[in-house]
C-alpha cells in the first residue's frame, strides 16, 4: 500500500468504528465473533459474513464496493485480514462502552496472536491491555457481589466505604459510571449515606477491623490523608492501635490514649464528625488521581490460563446453577474461589465462616454458585440446610449439587448424602484437599454408595490451589475435571 492509500485506510477504519461506537453490546459482540470468523478463514464462514451489513462497509472501506462474493473474498484475504485486525486493534478504544464485549474482543485477538503474524507487536500489547480490563471488570463485579452479600456492615457505615474505596483498582476508580453504581448497591443494600458518624461511634468501627484489612486500608488513606483530617485520624489511630501488642493495645483503648493521640495528630476535637455522604463524593473526586501509588501489588494472569468459570463459558453456552454444601471446614469457599479466580467467599480454619446461602456469579451468569451454611457431625440442624438446599434447586433449575468432604479429614454422613441424593438434582462428591495420592477415600466411597443404590454419583478428587510446604509443592488440580463432570451430569 501506498502513503495515500495507507492514510485513506485508516480513515474508513476510523468511520467504522465510530459508525458502532453506540451499537449494543449484543451487536458488537456478534461483529467481533464475525471478524474473528473472517480472520480464521475458511469458505462457510465468508458465505455467511458477505451479506451482512457490518462487512458490507468492511469490504467498502477496502476495496470502494459494497457486495463481494466469496472468490473475491479469497482472492484478498490477505488484505482483508490485516484491514480486519486493524479495525479490531482501533475497536479497543471504545470498548469502555461495551464491558460485556471485551472478553469477546480478547478471544479474538488472542485467535489473531496463535495463528496471524499481521501486525504481531500492536496485537500482542492490546492483547495485554484487554486482559488488565478484563480482570478491573472481574474485580469490580467481585466487589459489586460482596456488597450484595453483605460481607460489610451497613451499621459502620464509613469505614465500611473507605473499605469498599480502597478495594477497587485504578480503572475503576477513573470510571464515573462504575462508582454511581458502587454507590447505588451500597443504598440498595442499607447504606444510609446522610448518615453522620461521631468521634466516637468512628473510632469503634476502626477498632473492630479485622487486621487482615488495616495495612490495605491504611496504605490507601494514607494517600488522601493530607486532605481530609477525618483519614488523618483513621492513619493516626490505626498506627497507635493496631501496631502494639495485644497487652498495649487493651490499655490505650481503655484509657483513651489512643483515641487522644489520634485526634491531636488530626487536629481534631473530640465532637468532631463526618457525613458518609461527603466522604464518598470527595474520595470519588479524588481518588484516581494517587491511585497508582495504592496499587503495592498488581495482579498478573497468564493471558491464555482460563479460571474454572471461564473454562465453563469455553465448554457449553448453558447457564447453570451449582449448590455447594458440605461439613464445616470442608473446603467449599476454597473451592468457589478457585472456580471464580476471585477471593469471593471467606476461608478459615475450624469454624463455621459461611454464616448464610450466599450467591456468586461471573458477570454473564453463566455460571452461579451458591454456598450454602456448613452442615455439622451429627446435628438436627442439618435438616435445614438440606431444606434450603433444595429450595434453592427449585427455585434455579437447571441445578448441581457438589457435596465436598475434605479428604484431610474424612468428615462426611451416609444419612446427609441419601437426603441430598433424594432431593433429585445432579449430584458429585468433591472430595477437597487431596494433596496425597492416595485414592482409598475415594474407592471407599465409591464402594458404601454403590451398596446403597447410589451409582449414579460421581466422586472426584481436587486440590483447589496450590499445596506449599518448604520441601515441596503440590500443584492444584482437579478443577477441570470437576467442571467436565458437571456439564456432562447436568444436561
Amino acid at each position: 500500500m501506498d502513503e495515500l492509500t495507507s492514510k485513506q485506510l485508516d480513515k474508513n477504519i476510523d468511520e467504522f468504528v465510530n459508525a458502532y461506537r453506540n451499537a449494543s453490546d449484543e451487536e458488537v459482540s456478534k461483529i467481533v465473533a464475525g471478524m474473528t470468523a473472517i480472520i480464521e478463514g475458511n469458505e462457510a464462514s465468508y458465505e455467511n459474513m458477505k451479506k451482512q451489513r457490518w462487512f458490507e462497509r468492511i469490504w467498502y472501506g477496502l476495496t470502494g464496493r459494497n457486495k463481494a462474493t466469496v472468490r473475491e473474498m479469497q482472492a484478498k484475504r490477505e488484505q482483508l485480514t490485516k484491514y480486519t485486525v486493524q479495525i479490531l486493534v482501533k475497536m479497543n478504544s471504545m470498548m469502555n462502552e461495551h464491558d460485556e464485549c471485551i472478553y469477546d474482543l480478547y478471544r479474538a485477538i488472542t485467535v489473531v496472536r496463535r495463528d496471524l503474524d499481521v501486525v504481531v507487536d500492536e496485537v500482542t500489547e492490546l492483547a495485554h491491555k484487554l486482559n488488565e480490563k478484563i480482570i478491573s471488570i472481574d474485580n469490580y463485579y467481585f466487589l459489586l457481589n460482596e456488597i450484595r452479600n453483605n460481607k460489610f456492615d451497613v451499621n459502620t457505615p464509613l469505614i465500611s466505604l473507605i473499605d469498599i474505596m480502597s478495594l477497587i483498582d485504578s480503572r475503576t476508580a477513573k470510571d464515573t459510571k462504575k462508582l454511581i453504581q458502587l454507590k447505588e448497591t451500597m443504598e440498595q443494600m442499607g447504606f444510609d449515606f446522610s448518615r453522620k458518624i461521631d468521634i466516637k461511634s468512628y473510632s469503634d468501627e476502626i477498632f473492630a477491623l479485622p487486621e487482615d484489612s488495616v495495612g490495605r486500608i491504611l496504605l490507601f488513606c494514607q494517600s488522601f490523608a493530607h486532605k481530609s483530617r477525618f483519614l488523618a485520624y483513621t492513619c493516626a489511630l490505626m498506627e497507635n492501635y493496631f501496631y502494639l501488642w495485644d497487652t498495649e493495645k487493651r490499655i490505650v483503648r481503655e484509657n483513651g490514649e489512643a483515641i487522644q493521640s489520634a485526634l491531636s495528630s488530626a487536629n481534631l476535637n473530640a465532637d468532631a464528625n463526618c457525613v458518609v455522604g461527603e466522604m464518598f463524593s470527595d474520595l470519588k473526586s479524588a481518588i484516581h488521581e494517587p491511585f497508582e501509588l495504592i496499587e503495592v501489588e498488581p495482579i498478573h494472569i497468564e493471558e491464555e490460563t482460563l479460571t474454572p468459570a471461564k473454562y465453563y463459558s469455553t465448554q457449553t453456552s448453558k447457564s447453570l446453577n451449582v449448590v455447594v454444601t458440605g461439613v464445616t471446614g470442608s473446603g467449599k469457599s476454597t473451592l468457589i474461589n478457585a472456580i471464580f479466580g476471585w477471593n469471593i467467599a471467606a476461608t478459615g480454619r475450624g469454624r463455621a465462616v459461611t454464616q448464610k446461602n450466599d450467591r456468586y456469579s461471573n458477570d454473564s451468569d453463566s455460571i452461579v454458585i451458591y454456598d450454602t451454611v456448613g452442615l455439622q457431625l451429627k446435628s438436627a440442624n442439618n435438616d435445614d440446610v438440606i431444606s434450603d438446599v433444595g429450595a434453592i434447586i427449585r427455585s434455579n433449575p437447571p441445578s448441581v449439587i457438589w457435596y465436598c468432604i475434605n479428604s484431610l479429614s474424612s468428615r462426611y454422613e451416609d444419612d446427609v448424602l441419601i437426603k441430598l441424593h433424594s432431593l433429585g438434582a445432579p449430584m458429585i462428591i468433591v472430595l477437597t484437599n487431596a494433596i496425597e495420592e492416595d485414592d482409598r477415600l475415594e474407592n471407599e466411597i465409591i464402594k458404601s454408595n454403590s451398596a446403597k443404590g447410589l451409582n449414579d454419583i460421581p466422586v472426584i478428587s481436587v486440590l483447589a490451589k496450590d499445596y506449599t510446604r518448604k520441601e515441596f509443592i503440590v500443584s492444584a488440580f482437579g478443577l477441570e475435571e470437576l467442571i467436565d463432570q458437571t456439564i456432562k451430569i447436568a444436561f
